[in-house]
């Protein structure tokens, strides 16, 4: 039989039966003619509306898999549709289609390559981004408003976050970032005032990591000056210059 085929017998069935909920079996509503093809009424209006059909959560679940068949044209639509419906399981829904496991992961499968070509190489309009942008301004997720409030990471989840982005895993190893979008992020914090605990979280992360005009280590600057120029060019790369800068004190002055 056809996927056409066993729709219509499945239909036939729930129509013959004259189904009415409440009476002890779970039933669901479905559009005979999807919503996507043309289709009317509200789930809800199973009394009256002759588009509208009651189904058990398995025969929902087949009717749907049917309908990807019966429609090509409307293959996102529809599969969206079943893709929420295998995702709704719970104590209002049950779904128990161990009887149609493999159909289940084969929809599963489908469904996610689906959705991955059906993205690759899309790029959101300048209009979506800034609605995307606004809506995340507007949400107020502050205090309890926030899904993780009282909630805290286990030792294991923190030690996967650090590790999973180190090194080749990083989405930036082996590459800069353009001056433009460097400019574009050092732009945004320029004449952002920082709160005294802020600065002091700076200070503490920074003690003991020489800065980019802080080349050698309090240590090393006295292991320096106890040094000949040649003895700290062949040991530790030490420029004439610099050198004479260090052991004059003229760089480094704090350091005794």
């Amino acid at each position: 039989m056809t996927s056409e085929e066993k729709y219509n017998a499945l239909i036939e069935k729930a129509k013959s039966e004259n189904r009415v909920k409440g009476k002890g079996v779970y039933y669901e509503g479905h559009h005979i003619v999807p919503k996507c093809v043309g289709g009317t009424g509200h789930s809800n209006g199973w009394k009256t509306h002759p588009n509208i059909i009651l189904l058990t959560a398995k025969e929902h679940f087949m009717a749907h898999v049917y309908l990807i068949d019966m429609y090509p044209d409307h293959e996102h639509s529809l599969r969206w549709a079943l893709h929420r419906m295998m995702n709704s399981k719970n104590s209002v829904t049950p779904r128990d289609l161990d009887e149609e496991a493999e159909i289940y992961e084969r929809m599963r499968k489908e469904h996610s390559e689906f959705v991955s070509k059906s993205q690759t190489g899309r790029k959101l309009s300048k209009k979506t981004v800034d609605k995307i942008r606004k809506s995340a301004l507007e949400r107020d997720l502050t205090g309890k408003n926030n899904p993780f409030y009282g909630k805290s990471h286990t030792p294991e989840m923190i030690e996967f976050y650090r590790t999973s982005q180190l090194g080749e895993k990083s989405a930036m190893y082996g590459k800069k970032r353009d001056p433009e979008s460097v400019e574009r992020g050092a732009a945004k914090q320029r004449g952002v005032p920082k709160s005294a605990e802020h600065r002091r979280k700076l200070s503490e992360a920074k003690k003991g990591i020489p800065s980019k005009n802080r080349k050698y280590t309090d240590e090393q600057v006295r292991q320096i000056r106890q040094m000949t120029e040649r003895q700290a060019k062949e040991k530790m790369g030490v420029a004439r210059g610099t050198f004479w800068n260090i052991k004059s004190k003229r760089y480094y002055k704090d350091v005794v």
